[in-house]
C-alpha cells in the first residue's frame, strides 16, 4: 500500500513538472515572438479618433518618408525635392499642399490664412500606390499583425463587415481640440493598409 502511494506521489510530481515546463515554454515562445503576443491581446474599439485618447507618438518619434510633423518647406524640399504640383488652400482650409506624384505622397503645411506665410508640416498622406514607409517600416500593404507589433497601443474603428474595411489609430501625447496629436491613421481592407496619414487635424504643429 505504501509503495502504491509512493508511486502515485511520484507520478504527481512528474506531471506537475511536465505541466510547469510546458507553461514556461509557452511564456518563452510568446516573449520570443512579439507578433504572437499581439494576436492574443485585445484591441480597444472606438467610434472616432477623439475617443482614442492619448498615445505614444511625438513629432520626434514618428515620420513618413523621412518627413516629420513640424518640418519646414526647406526641410521637405531637402528630403523629397521639388513637388510635382501644389495647391494653395482650398477645401475649406488655407493649408498649402505639395504633391509628389511619383511617390503617391502629399504633404500639407499649416497656415492660418491664405495670405499668411506657411508654417510647418501638419499632414503627410500616402495613397494606394506609394512605396514610402514610416520610421518603423509601416506603409501601404503592411499587415494588421505588423502594425500591432510596432504599435500595440493602436485602437480600432468598428469594421464594415461586408467589405472588411476599418481604421487603426495611433495617437500622440499633445491634446488639441479634442484630438491627441500627432495621429497616425491607417485605413485597412482585408487586414492590409490601403491608405495612410500622419496628421495634426489642421492644428498648429508647433503647439
Amino acid at each position: 500500500m505504501k509503495k502504491a502511494v509512493g508511486v502515485a506521489v511520484l507520478l504527481g510530481v512528474l506531471l506537475s513538472a511536465l505541466l510547469a515546463g510546458c507553461s514556461n515554454g509557452e511564456i518563452e515562445a510568446v516573449k520570443a515572438d512579439p507578433a504572437r503576443r499581439v494576436e492574443e491581446a485585445p484591441i480597444r474599439i472606438v467610434r472616432n479618433g477623439k475617443e482614442a485618447g492619448p498615445g505614444p507618438l511625438t513629432n520626434e518619434n514618428v515620420s513618413i518618408a523621412g518627413i516629420r510633423i513640424g518640418d519646414s518647406q526647406d526641410q521637405v524640399r531637402g528630403i523629397l525635392g521639388e513637388p510635382s504640383s501644389f495647391q494653395n488652400g482650398g477645401g475649406g482650409s488655407p493649408d498649402i499642399w505639395w504633391t509628389y506624384e511619383e511617390r503617391d505622397l502629399s504633404v500639407s503645411f499649416y497656415r492660418t490664412g491664405e495670405k499668411e506665410p506657411a508654417g510647418g508640416v501638419d499632414a503627410i498622406k500616402l495613397n494606394s500606390a506609394s512605396k514610402m514607409r514610416s520610421r518603423n517600416s509601416i506603409g501601404i500593404g503592411s499587415t494588421r499583425k505588423e502594425i500591432l507589433a510596432a504599435y500595440p497601443e493602436a485602437v480600432q474603428s468598428e469594421s464594415t463587415a461586408a467589405q472588411g474595411l476599418y481604421t487603426l489609430w495611433i495617437t500622440g501625447m499633445t491634446e488639441s481640440e479634442g484630438f491627441h496629436t500627432p495621429t497616425l491613421i491607417l485605413s485597412l481592407s482585408e487586414d492590409k493598409v490601403t491608405h495612410m496619414e500622419l496628421t495634426t487635424f489642421l492644428t498648429d504643429p508647433d503647439r
